[in-house]
């Protein structure tokens, strides 16, 4: 038999209603699970013309209540570092020794950046995990770099999990490995999205 549904029948008339609909479980879950989720930044950079450009997922979390904040793995300050390679850089570090299970992001670049720079900078990482601590060479303003550390802690345990992971391998780490339990990344697929979409 085949099945077919008419998405456009909801009463919102809109094709959006099933993927929402499994959106919010998904949430749901994480909220019960006490869980954390990964979200693009509010702003990218300036157009020449000097009009900012950022992700909405990032732009939205600035008008969310605390209560909702609290399940994202990343502080606010993370979109305002404006160096391209210490953002993911500090993104990675903050997410990396905590329980991800939800990615998101309009577009599919933004979770493929994410494993492109755990593969580079993953020995790093395990020893910032380690020793507690953000690495002293980004380039970052103080007060930033206070704020962003102020919750880093030594986690051995998470690095020494990590490090055997890597030495098993053979091979730089991968999104799964680091967290095991990441079920959901959301993003775009039509579009300037569909070239990214086989990686």
């Amino acid at each position: 038999d085949l099945w077919v549904k008419l998405c456009g029948n909801e009463h919102t008339g809109s094709f959006k209603d099933l993927g929402m609909t499994v959106l919010v479980s998904m949430v749901n879950q994480i909220i019960a699970d006490g869980t954390k989720i990964i979200v693009g930044t509010a702003s990218a950079g300036q157009t020449s013309a000097g009009i900012p450009f950022g992700t909405m997922t990032g732009y939205n979390f600035r008008a969310l209540p605390g209560f909702v904040r609290r399940l994202y793995a990343l502080p606010y300050e993370t979109a305002l570092i404006s160096d391209f390679e210490a953002k993911y850089y500090a993104i990675l570090r903050l997410a990396m020794h905590q329980d991800v299970r939800m990615i998101v992001s309009v577009t599919p670049s933004t979770p493929l950046l994410l494993g492109r720079k755990l593969a580079e900078h993953d020995e790093a990482l395990i020893e910032d995990i380690a020793a507690g601590t953000l690495r002293a060479t980004l380039p970052l303003p103080a007060e930033l770099r206070r704020k962003l550390s102020a919750g880093l802690r030594p986690d051995p345990v998470t690095a020494a999990r990590l490090r055997q992971l890597r030495r098993a391998r053979g091979a730089p780490l991968r999104p799964v490995d680091v967290w095991p339990q990441l079920r959901v990344v959301t993003c775009w697929k039509s579009g300037p999205s569909a070239p990214y979409l086989p990686e």
